[in-house]
């Protein structure tokens, strides 16, 4: 697979679309086979507020991430460096008249800002399928922040891509 020195660290929205569409566990195994050996090769990883969003409902998903992926997959994020870094992209939402107030509410509850600020503070990329639209203004999208805050972001394909990732048909 990898030879990648970037790393990755993954929305919650990989993993729900994933398994919801187009790699869902019967369909493409070896997406979370995938996920499993980058996360042991130290490029993937994802934080525990992602598990937290995906484990609420008892699906594959949620088993997944319960007992499949190591625990390190997700990791805390209790560090003082990416909890300063979450204050400030907290405050930069907050000060933002684009976005509505229910729409900075819902960012600064979820899981989105604590993956930006783990990513800035621990160079990685994050990887969502979120879109960047800068006209905005019912939601807070993950590349708008990671945009002002300089972190790079990426969409799941183009992860896969950097990764070197193939999935072969064997009968």
């Amino acid at each position: 697979m990898s030879s990648s020195t970037e790393k990755f660290l993954l929305d919650a929205n990989v993993f729900i679309e994933a398994s919801n569409r187009y790699y869902s566990f019967d369909l493409c195994p070896g997406f979370w086979r995938a996920v499993k050996i980058e996360h042991k090769n130290g490029n993937m990883l994802s934080i525990s507020k992602v598990k937290n969003e995906i484990v609420v409902k008892s699906d594959g998903l949620s088993m997944w991430a319960k007992k499949t992926i190591p625990s390190s997959f997700f990791i805390p994020v209790d560090d003082k460096q990416v909890i300063a870094k979450y204050s400030e992209i907290i405050n930069w939402v907050d000060t933002k008249r684009q976005f509505r107030t229910f729409a900075k509410a819902e960012f600064a509850q979820g899981a989105d800002g604590w993956l930006i600020a783990y990513a800035s503070v621990n160079d990685f990329d994050v990887i969502t399928q979120e879109k960047y639209d800068p006209d905005t203004r019912k939601r807070v999208p993950i590349p708008n922040v990671c945009k002002e805050f300089k972190v790079n972001f990426l969409n799941t394909f183009e992860m896969l891509t950097k990764l070197n990732v193939a999935f072969v048909l064997e009968k």
